[in-house]
């Protein structure tokens, strides 16, 4: 009888789950470093008028964490052409949520002050990014169909900062803000240059390179 053969344990680094599908710690680590970023922003915002000390770490916070949050759900969207699974997973996954912390939050408001003025175009707090992220998925596989994707989306950022009439209504001027970022995510995953340059492995150059751009 021929021996068993054993399969090869997963990659250092990595966890592999019952789908098959490897899951690496590294992206768990940046979206829960990215949480508490965003806690840590909301819990020091009130401190920032009488110090400066907490102003300065408010303005470094906010200068990457949101951006950070974009380019990791780029990173895992996918650009396939739209269809009705696509389409039920954004409304299951992303507007449902939205509207159920809106009405949460609406009611929250109305015990709390007394008055409320639900709007579902008016996104309240942070509920913002749920309806960003919404957004993001159904135009990137259009933006997948140009060219120069990436290109298109900084002049679509750069360009609505100069339309007065694009605002808050369903979050679309930080949407479009974020746009590049989240492109740039799809971008790098699309290209596979994680695994190419090993960029998830402690390299001198790799350290090197993220404190440049973190400065």
């Amino acid at each position: 009888m021929s021996a068993a053969i054993t399969p090869p344990p997963p990659a250092t680094g990595s966890v592999r789950t019952s789908s098959g599908k490897r899951r690496v710690p590294f992206w768990d680590n940046a979206r829960f470093a990215c949480i508490v970023l965003v806690v840590l922003g909301h819990a020091i915002q009130r401190l920032t008028y009488d110090s400066d000390i907490a102003l300065g770490l408010y303005l470094l916070v906010y200068a990457f964490h949101m951006p950070a949050f974009a380019l990791i759900s780029g990173y895992f969207s996918k650009s396939d052409p739209p269809g009705r699974r696509q389409m039920v997973r954004v409304l299951t996954d992303i507007v449902l949520p939205y509207l159920v912390f809106e009405g949460l939050w609406t009611i929250t408001k109305l015990l709390v002050e007394g008055q409320a003025n639900p709007n579902i175009t008016q996104p309240s707090w942070t509920l913002w990014f749920l309806l960003a992220l919404a957004i993001f998925r159904l135009v990137l596989p259009y933006l997948a169909l140009l060219r120069w994707p990436l290109l298109w989306t900084v002049v679509i950022s750069i360009g609505v900062g100069y339309l007065p009439n694009i605002d808050s209504t369903f979050s679309l001027s930080r949407t479009l803000g974020l746009l590049p970022f989240f492109t740039l995510g799809w971008w790098v995953h699309e290209r596979g240059l994680v695994e190419r340059f090993a960029l998830l492995r402690v390299r001198w150059w790799v350290t090197a390179a993220s404190v440049a751009a973190f400065a």
